[in-house]
């Protein structure tokens, strides 16, 4: 008997070597392949992982993306750190992104007038309208 109980408990040691196997993969509650322990939001799925400002909270967690210290919600401009929030043609994109926005300033001319291409002959032009011609 004692040859029986040896063979019973080694095919038991032996079923739980075999139902203790590794290859289980971790926990994944936003199931988007990335395991929890890994993942840098696994509350919601972001296969890609993007983390702009690199502070370990995923794009699609993070409440400032760009990490200059304003919420995404009232950031003029959520993916690029501005934090003056500077905005100096009151379109509500903040300078450093907007693409309108002309950061060179327009260089005067001999005559005294600028324009986005200064010196070409035609900032005169624009300063004379047809009334003015009509009184002469």
């Amino acid at each position: 008997m004692n040859i029986r109980i040896l063979y019973l408990i080694l095919g038991f040691c032996a079923l739980l070597i075999l139902s203790c196997n590794d290859d289980d993969p971790e926990p994944d509650s936003d199931n988007d392949t990335i395991s929890n322990s890994q993942d840098n939001c696994p509350v919601n799925a972001n296969t890609d992982q993007l983390d702009l400002d690199g502070d370990g909270i995923g794009d699609v967690c993070d409440s400032d993306i760009d990490g200059d210290g304003i919420d995404n919600d009232n950031d003029n401009c959520p993916i690029e750190a501005n934090p003056k929030q500077e905005d100096e043609d009151n379109d509500g994109i903040g300078n450093v992104c907007d693409d309108t926005f002309n950061f060179t300033p327009l260089e005067p001319c001999d005559n005294g007038f600028a324009g986005p291409h200064p010196c070409d002959g035609y900032d005169l032009m624009a300063h004379f309208s047809l009334a003015d011609l009509d009184a002469q």
